[in-house]
């Protein structure tokens, strides 16, 4: 994903506020399993760069980000090198995969 610039990280973060469509910080930090601070910290570059922006949704409370087209042009640049490394990850693991995913649902549960 080096080539587009864009972390795994800001990419799960993309690829949830075009699901939620507009969603408050505390909304995505929620969907993400992130800490808001921390998670204020991943999309500020994406901000500056243009692919979020940050503003008051009228009739709403809080921050709301919102996909830009040079958001959604980043997301369809990064999505092909993602499905890449997840095709590599899962030839990797085998058949090992359901297990390793069974493990993190457990884990994830206790966090």
């Amino acid at each position: 994903m080096a080539p587009t610039g864009v972390t795994v990280t800001q990419f799960s973060v993309l690829r949830t506020v075009a699901a939620l469509n507009t969603p408050t910080l505390a909304e995505l930090a929620e969907a993400t399993a992130h800490e808001k601070s921390g998670l204020w910290r991943i999309v500020q570059p994406l901000i500056r760069s243009g692919a979020l922006t940050s503003g008051k949704v009228e009739g709403l409370r809080g921050q709301h980000l919102t996909l830009t087209k040079e958001g959604r042009a980043l997301l369809a640049e990064a999505t092909p090198a993602w499905t890449r490394a997840q095709t590599g990850v899962s030839n990797i693991l085998g058949t090992r995969r359901n297990q390793l995913i069974a493990l993190l649902r457990e884990v994830e549960r206790l966090v």
